[in-house]
């Protein structure tokens, strides 16, 4: 009788603690939108669009980073705020883009036809890439379009070549890295974002080698579903004042 009543005890318990931690996400959530609409409301008044504000917010940026990966782990994919913020990136300066896909919901397709359609004198044609690009032939806006499974890959095919080379587990380290990451890059591909933006529930970095993002300012949202400038631009702001020191 004793452990019945124990048994319901822990099951009202198990209950309430997921309650509230749905009422505590709801609120945070609801506390993020209203954030986001307080701060962009003064824009909206005065009608400026966000692509005016991306070109003003250039020059005050003291630094850009030349190459943006978002990594989205979302069940649906929102494609006006993908574009959006790659028409962000490319206005304030950023060169590259890689949108890396964890749920493989994304069509490229869609995506590309929506960022065809936007014309700007301050935006040059977008050249979209698959996996790959070569800074040789890229242009000055690029898309690269990935999925997990090929970072995956990635890092496999590191370790095995550590492995290949005889690389004790004592002798890996920086130095180590940097001779693979010339070598990966020797055909003239582009390899360390300065900043990833992990789009999804929980933290991760999702496939990507640590080495790989070891010079990346990384920055998690819990979604990218009606991103607003706001939230966008505030991780370019923080990326701007950051000091990198590279381990010194």
């Amino acid at each position: 009788m004793v452990k019945s009543y124990q048994r319901i005890f822990h099951k009202i318990l198990h209950i309430c603690i997921h309650l509230i931690l749905a009422v505590v996400y709801s609120c945070k959530s609801f506390c993020l939108w209203l954030r986001n609409t307080m701060e962009d409301l003064p824009w909206k008044l005065f009608s400026y669009s966000t692509y005016k504000r991306a070109i003003m917010d250039k020059k005050e940026l003291h630094k850009i980073p030349d190459h943006v990966a978002i990594v989205l782990n979302e069940k649906h994919v929102d494609y006006t705020s993908l574009c959006d913020l790659s028409i962000w990136c490319f206005l304030l300066g950023v060169k590259y883009l890689t949108i890396a896909d964890v749920r493989k919901n994304l069509k490229s397709e869609v995506l590309e036809k929506k960022l065809a359609s936007f014309h700007a004198p301050q935006l040059e044609p977008i050249s979209s890439h698959a996996d790959y690009v070569d800074m040789k032939d890229a242009g000055n806006h690029n898309i690269i379009f990935t999925t997990i499974g090929n970072e995956r890959r990635k890092f496999i095919k590191t370790i095995q070549h550590l492995s290949s080379e005889g690389i004790s587990e004592d002798a890996v380290n920086r130095d180590v890295f940097d001779v693979i990451h010339k070598q990966q890059s020797c055909g003239g591909g582009i390899v360390d974002p300065n900043v990833l933006i992990s789009f999804g529930p929980y933290y991760s970095l999702y496939g990507y080698a640590p080495w790989d993002v070891r010079l990346s300012e990384i920055f998690t949202l819990q979604s990218h579903q009606n991103l607003s400038y706001s939230s966008f631009i505030k991780i370019l702001r923080s990326y701007s004042r950051c000091n990198q020191r590279q381990g010194k």
